[in-house]
């Protein structure tokens, strides 16, 4: 399933890939740029998910989205009664994790407006912890270790 932003002109500000492989494509390009670049910090101001006059509108709608999923985890967590019982029936994960995942989401978004040279870092870091809280999985290959991360 591919699906473009309707208000791109044309040009594709976010897509959406579903393939059915092991790992979200995001993460792909990600480690590719690291590999072909090398720290991300070493660049700043030169690697842009987006292109196009519309980058803060784009970011601001992908703030919001964050804010929302994050607050959508905290409430459909108050759906589920006696979430202990029901949760080692149907192996969900711990509510700590679920927890931390949507402060995760949090963080990803404060760190989009960061103007820190460990901006990149910060948001992967998060994105692969949230990741590990609600047991998703990230193919080892699309996984950015914490070594170069740390650089």
């Amino acid at each position: 399933m591919k699906r473009s932003n309707p208000r791109s002109n044309g040009r594709a500000l976010s897509t959406f890939t579903s393939t059915g492989s092991a790992g979200p494509p995001f993460t792909t390009t990600l480690a590719r740029y690291r590999n072909e670049h090398g720290s991300a910090n070493s660049h700043r101001g030169s690697f842009s998910v987006c292109g196009g006059p519309a980058i803060s509108e784009v970011h601001s709608e992908v703030f919001e989205k964050l804010r929302q999923l994050s607050g959508q985890l905290y409430a459909d967590m108050a759906l589920i009664p006696s979430y202990p019982v029901f949760g080692s029936i149907f192996f969900l994960p711990r509510r700590e994790k679920v927890y931390e995942s949507a402060q995760n989401l949090i963080a990803v978004a404060n760190w989009m407006n960061s103007k820190s040279d460990r901006k990149f870092d910060h948001i992967v870091r998060n994105i692969q912890k949230a990741c590990d809280n609600l047991d998703l999985y990230i193919a080892p290959a699309d996984r950015i270790p914490e070594e170069l991360s740390q650089k």
